[in-house]
Order: structure tokens, then sequence, then C-alpha cells
């Protein structure tokens, strides 16, 4: 049998400018889901390690303690404090995997496979006004104010960003338990 699940959330892409999402679950079925499978894990003694990638408030209150007491939620993005790197295989810094197509910094390699950045990487990445630092700010905008005021804020942010590029986080955070 099985001795760990991991799960991550499909979530929607960017991609040549579009937001495809038409096979994710909407977030209040995603978390449905999850309650679902912690509790079958739960009692086959399967740990499993989530990716939140959906806000934490719309699990069953029950499944997010025992989740969190048993260390099994991964939550928050890198993006929003810039401490995740994802290349392209061009070069291009992308904020994550998910937006394939709209890369932070272009043009990062030489022809023969060199970082261009190496001596001033992190002194670009970290800078608030370098496109990543204006992207990470307008990250902290999301998803709704009720967001701001849960204890989970910290961590949960409110899920993954590009979720409320193709749903309404009002009809979705405003139905928390």
């Amino acid at each position: 049998g099985a001795k760990k699940a991991v799960l991550n959330c499909a979530i929607p892409v960017l991609a040549q400018d579009n937001v495809i999402g038409d096979y994710s679950l909407n977030p209040i079925e995603l978390a449905q889901t999850i309650n679902r499978v912690f509790k079958n894990l739960k009692s086959q003694n399967i740990p499993f390690q989530l990716n939140a990638t959906f806000p934490l408030c719309l699990l069953d209150r029950d499944v997010l303690a025992e989740a969190l007491k048993l260390d099994w939620l991964s939550v928050g993005c890198h993006m929003y404090r810039g401490k995740g790197v994802v290349f392209d295989p061009t070069g291009n810094i992308l904020p994550c995997t998910h937006f394939s197509e709209a890369p932070l910094l272009e043009n990062t390699m030489s022809t023969n496979g060199v970082f261009l950045l190496r001596n001033n990487f992190w002194d670009i990445w970290k800078d608030e006004n370098s496109a990543a630092g204006k992207f990470r700010t307008a990250l902290w905008q999301y998803p709704a104010k009720k967001c701001a005021e849960c204890e989970y804020w910290g961590g949960c942010i409110g899920g993954c960003p590009l979720l409320w590029t193709y749903f309404d986080p009002q009809q979705f955070i405003s139905k928390r338990r």
C-alpha cells in the first residue's frame, strides 16, 4: 500500500495572455474533495502532504485543525515573499510555474548557458522597484478583505492569486464556515 500521498491542487494557468481554468475545481469543490481525501487517508493511517492553493477557511474546521496539528499542510506561496525562483527552459525568470508565458525577467542566460545575473540577481530580485518587487506588492492585495482579518492570513494568504483570476473570491470566501 501507499506510504504517503502528496496532493497538489490544479489551479488556473496564464497562457498567451489568457487565464485557463477549465480543468480546475472551484475552491469550494476543491476543499470538499480535500476534506474527503484527508478523512479517508487518515482512517488508513496514510500521511499526506497538501500544497494548499485555496483558502484554508473553506476546509472543515476539524480537518483543518488536524491537518495543521499533523503538519500535513504546506501553505503560502513563494511568490508573496520572493523566496522561490522559477526558470523557464530559455532562462527567463517566472513568478511561478503557472505563469509560463509571463516572465518577470527575460534573457537572463547567455548563449552558452551562463546565468548573466549571477553577481547581482538577489539585489534585483529583492528590489521593491523591480518587476519582481512590484509583482509581489500587487499580490498582497488578493483576494478579499475578509482574508486580512482571518487567523490564517499570514500562511494561507487567501490561496493562490491565480485562483482569483478565474474565480470570483467574493463567491467563495464569503462562504466561510
